[in-house]
């Protein structure tokens, strides 16, 4: 009974996260920032982990019994080295989640200790398939516990990174600070399940117990993003819209700049986070158009993007107000 509530659970959890990936990513369509596509990346790895639990429980409810011994051992050896990689790929992500809001090249120096707690946790596996057969590695575990510990303490770093980013009195710093620390709270949030649970109802977890307090951190784990998009993403974009109205100094910025009228109306679309459709729609341009003059707008001021265009008007608009 308890199996198949693992498996509600993770079915559930995937629909929440899927969701919350389609959310994060229609924002990204309209906005164009690089960390809202790293974010989609970071809830897709983490949903990657959750499907990986699903197929393991179903695997062991219907298939198990009729599989030797060896290749119930193989097929666990495989979901591991699987989550592992899962796990490693999701620190990235972080690592570059934490350089976007940044705006900065990342740096790359310290990432190394994810590089060696994921060669160090998967190192047991090859070796003990080369080891003559019956003989047991009794330090296996031990190892795969130190480098699960590089792993997670270099996620820990990532996030700690942002937080202090949030100190600097920057565009995107309020941001990366939010989302640091709510991605540290699934930590915390994991620590006060597990003392509850073991203070109520005693250690190990009961089985009865056990999958309702999975169910809980899994959901909280999707949770996190859509809280940072809805209680900070939102009210920045609003703020960022609302330098349309300050039409005066957006008209010195056209000015400096040599923005054509037809260039302005693009600009200000864009800043109200249309997409490239949208804007076709607004303007009766064909795509090719907007393209064209996109590109004649980041050529005059020196960008790539539409995230660089946002944010140099953000910062222009910014200036002018306090002179």
């Amino acid at each position: 009974m308890y199996e198949h509530i693992r498996i509600i659970s993770a079915v559930i959890n995937l629909i929440i996260g899927t969701a919350v990936a389609i959310s994060a990513h229609q924002k990204y369509q309209t906005y164009k920032f690089p960390y809202l596509k790293h974010l989609v990346h970071h809830v897709i790895l983490i949903n990657g982990g959750v499907f990986l639990l699903l197929s393991g429980k179903y695997f062991e409810l219907n298939l198990m019994s009729s599989w030797t011994p060896e290749q119930t051992s193989a097929l666990r050896d495989a979901a591991m080295i699987i989550a592992v990689i899962l796990l490693g790929a999701m620190i990235v992500k972080l690592h570059a989640l934490k350089w976007s809001f940044r705006r900065e090249k990342k740096r790359l120096r310290s990432m190394w200790p994810a590089v060696v707690g994921v060669l160090i946790t998967l190192a047991p596996f090859p070796i003990r398939y080369l080891m003559p057969s019956g003989e047991e590695l009794n330090w296996q575990i031990t190892l795969q516990v130190c480098g699960l510990s590089f792993l997670i303490t270099t996620e820990i770093a990532q996030q700690i990174g942002m937080i202090k980013y949030g100190k600097v009195n920057e565009e995107n710093s309020n941001l990366s600070r939010c989302l640091g620390w709510l991605l540290l709270s699934r930590y915390f949030f994991l620590t006060f399940i597990l003392l509850t649970t073991s203070i109520f109802a005693g250690w190990p977890i009961p089985d009865n117990i056990a999958p309702f307090a999975a169910f809980l951190v899994l959901v909280y784990l999707n949770a996190v993003p859509l809280i940072w998009m809805n209680r900070f993403f939102t009210p920045h974009a609003t703020r960022l819209s609302k330098l349309i109205d300050k039409g005066d100094i957006l008209v010195l910025f056209f000015e400096e700049f040599h923005i054509t009228s037809r260039e302005q109306e693009l600009v200000r679309l864009l800043l109200d986070g249309k997409s490239n459709k949208q804007i076709e729609e607004s303007l009766f341009i064909s795509k090719h158009t907007v393209k064209n003059h996109l590109y004649s707008i980041y050529q005059k001021l020196g960008i790539k993007s539409r995230y660089e265009l946002v944010h140099m008007i953000t910062r222009f608009l910014q200036q002018r107000q306090v002179t």
